[in-house]
């Protein structure tokens, strides 16, 4: 699993690093980061009192990443100037 990861995140970061960064980008991407991957690292007994469906959804630091980084680009509108 951990081994997947680091490959989905060296493609990820590939990809990025291909991209112009500004203030914006830059927010989204260290938010859902910091979020999706503290999220891997948290014992399993803190989401015990979830139903478990949620359960399985919020200890899934790459889908919670994932939703966030999609949910925050629809929510912080680029610029047009």
């Amino acid at each position: 699993m951990l081994a997947t990861f680091v490959q989905l995140m060296g493609l990820g970061i590939s990809n990025i690093a291909s991209e112009d960064l500004d203030k914006r980008r830059l927010t989204i991407l260290c938010i859902s980061f910091l979020l999706g991957i503290g999220l891997m690292f948290l014992p399993s007994e803190v989401f015990a009192g979830l139903p478990g469906i949620v359960q399985n959804l919020m200890s899934n630091g790459l889908l919670v990443g994932t939703v966030l980084v999609i949910i925050m680009e629809q929510l912080w509108k680029e610029s047009k100037s």
